[in-house]
């Protein structure tokens, strides 16, 4: 969790607007509320966040695999050097570079690094068709200059891509991933990539990144996939190990800086963040996030910048350590299917925002630290319960919430030990009443009002405790801000803020 200022409550004023075009071309309704207002004690902030649509983060050129072998340039890799005769492509030991606009077929295995260069109006296409490149002390591929460059995977292929050793000072930039690049990155296809990065992140792009297609498997001792302006997903099998983020932007420019997941299956085994950037708008996908801190973070040096998460679609699973949705300006919840599993220190919670927390669709069922829990803001147009237990349940106990009449409408079993549940799914209403069961304990949820149990959370709302209900009404106690457990060895991320453990 980051460290949070002091602030006033705020009010916000919100359009959500378009729609969005899937992976599979049908269009979904992502307008869930024609206005969000938020009304509170001091100040007025309005702003106005239009849903990102398919169309406007993908071109028909990101999704485009084929291509015809015969008008490609073949280069054949051979240990140190390689074979091609044209003349767009210098050979050199350890070196290849590709200096004009084309596709370029590439095969077999190499030592060293594969260097585009070309012009920065021209777009370079390079097919890896079962390639082996390793480098020690480099970026195996090495994007220097190019208005585009596109990495197709072509069908069936195997590629693996190999750093070792600490990078080397070869010119200005500073390289510091297995795929590096300085421009506009797309990869696609339909086959297989392996990175292994010993010292470096997996792929970095200073631009956008994009990834429509294609299966990764990146293991990395820094982020694991990094977009400096934007990482944009639409489908594909990503799996990240890594050191730091799995996925990392953080160009503090307005519009940039984000993470936009439409579609595929991402699935972060082990990381420092899940993702981090300014805003995360997930709307489709399948997403699992293992983390050292928090599952998905919004954050960005500049309190001023517009900072959210937003997730309408998909289904996202997080076990956190820190907090599992953390939004360093607001949360919007409008669709989809998300799970959140701690964290179980007490010094995080399994939702946390600083300004405003919103759902208005879709399923939330989030399990983790009671110290620091907190539930989604009036402003919300679905209900949501929010309780807080004087036990603490083991990993792999049930929660189910039911009608009254013993129809199940959500279940879950957390990884992690927890003693706070936030749940909300469509079917909440005011005016009835539910039975939450964590184990073998239930109680009955009774909805006088859309929202049940309100916590505080540290740079949150602090709209007051948990209604007090039943055995496990214990109300949720305002953070002591002065006595705040301290955090020992905060690690530094790239900008050099300091992150809670």
């Amino acid at each position: 969790m980051k460290r949070k200022s002091v602030i006033l409550l705020l009010t916000l004023t919100m359009l959500f607007s378009g729609c969005t075009k899937t992976s599979n071309g049908e269009v979904m309704d992502t307008n869930p509320k024609d206005t969000i207002v938020d009304s509170a004690s001091s100040g007025i902030v309005d702003g106005s966040v239009e849903v990102k649509s398919y169309e406007e983060m993908f071109t028909d050129r990101d999704l485009e695999v084929g291509y015809e072998e015969s008008k490609c340039v073949s280069i054949t890799l051979t240990g140190n050097t390689a074979v091609c005769g044209e003349e767009s492509v210098l050979i050199a030991e350890n070196q290849i570079t590709i200096t004009a606009e084309g596709e370029y077929l590439l095969s077999g295995e190499f030592t060293g690094s594969i260097v585009v260069e070309a012009g920065e109006q021209e777009k370079v296409r390079l097919i890896l068709d079962d390639v082996s490149i390793q480098n020690d002390g480099g970026a195996p591929i090495y994007l220097k200059q190019a208005d585009k460059v596109f990495i197709t995977l072509a069908n069936g292929s195997n590629n693996t891509i190999k750093n070792t050793g600490e990078f080397l000072e070869i010119d200005e930039n500073n390289i510091d991933g297995a795929i590096f690049s300085k421009c506009d990155l797309t990869l696609n296809g339909s086959g297989d990539l392996k990175i292994d990065s010993e010292t470096g992140s997996g792929i970095v792009s200073k631009d956008d990144l994009v990834i429509t297609g294609g299966t990764y498997d990146i293991a990395s001792a820094k982020h694991g996939i990094e977009g400096k302006d934007s990482i944009r997903i639409a489908n594909g099998n990503v799996e990240i190990s890594c050191v730091k983020d799995g996925l990392h932007s953080d160009n503090q420019d307005e519009g940039k800086g984000f993470i936009y997941i439409a579609g595929g299956n991402v699935n972060i085994t082990e990381s420092y963040e899940g993702m981090e950037a300014k805003v995360i708008e997930i709307a489709g996908g399948e997403i699992s996030i293992v983390s050292g801190d928090d599952g998905l973070n919004a954050a960005s040096d500049n309190r001023q910048a517009t900072i959210y998460i937003l997730i309408t679609g998909g289904k996202t699973t997080v076990r956190a350590e820190g907090d599992g949705l953390d939004s360093n300006g607001y949360l919007y919840v409008a669709g989809g299917e998300v799970y959140v599993s701690g964290p179980e220190r007490s010094g995080n919670g399994a939702i946390d925002y600083e300004y405003g927390g919103q759902i208005t669709g879709g399923i939330v069922l989030a399990a983790g630290s009671g110290g620091m829990s907190e539930n989604f803001g009036n402003t919300s147009t679905q209900g949501s319960i929010l309780v807080n237990t004087q036990t603490s349940y083991e990993a792999g106990t049930r929660i189910t919430l039911s009608t009254e009449e013993g129809v199940e409408l959500i279940s879950y079993e957390p990884t992690a030990k927890f003693n706070s549940v936030v749940v909300s799914c469509p079917e909440i209403e005011v005016g009835k009443n539910y039975v939450l069961t964590i184990g073998n304990d239930s109680q009955t949820i009774v909805m006088d009002e859309l929202i049940y149990g309100e916590g505080t959370g540290f740079g949150g709302k602090g709209q007051g405790g948990m209604h007090d209900r039943g055995e496990w009404g214990d109300k949720p106690e305002k953070p002591d801000m002065e006595n705040r457990p301290e955090k020992q060895n905060r690690p530094q991320n790239e900008n050099g803020k300091e992150d809670d453990l």
